[in-house]
């Protein structure tokens, strides 16, 4: 319930944000609040009870996991596609960019996110392949940072 509802409306439209590290933090306090929350998790028992272990109670993945898996699934799509949505993907600004550091874009993001998961050898334009890579990422990124250490190995189950 969870899921499907609270966390799919604060995540939505995530696939497109150039997400920092503040937005971040805001995004993992707020997720992990509300699980203590759902678990009954006590003020005197915040410090004792890990994450790791609520998510797990759960049967979720974190928060990160999900936004990197929407950005990488959005990219897939953005990627097969042959109409306006690849041209601005594409789309390079002539000019000179104002003094200072630039923003982080949304490539930059998805690179990120492809080398965090091991995925710059995998063809997007393969869905099958693409998304199959992604699910069994998300998978061992989970298990490598001790969230959700039960796995389905259904293949119709929808990527959480």
């Amino acid at each position: 319930m969870y899921y499907s509802n609270v966390r799919r409306v604060m995540l939505y439209g995530s696939e497109t944000w150039p997400i920092t590290k503040v937005d971040l933090l805001r995004l993992r306090r707020n997720d992990r609040a509300m699980i203590r929350r759902i678990c009954g998790v006590r003020f005197d028992q915040v410090r004792t009870t890990p994450s790791a272990d609520l998510l797990s109670r759960l049967d979720l993945f974190s928060i990160e996991s999900h936004l990197r898996d929407g950005r990488l699934r959005w990219y897939g799509h953005v990627h097969r596609s042959s109409g306006a949505i690849k041209d601005a993907f594409e789309l390079s600004v002539d000019g000179r960019r104002p003094p200072g550091r630039p923003r982080k874009t949304w490539k930059d993001v998805i690179a990120d996110d492809l080398s965090a998961w091991d995925l710059n050898g995998t063809d997007p334009s393969d869905r099958v392949s693409w998304r199959k890579s992604v699910k069994i990422a998300m998978r061992a990124d989970s298990q490598t940072t001790g969230t959700r250490t039960t796995t389905t190995e259904d293949s119709s189950q929808p990527a959480r």
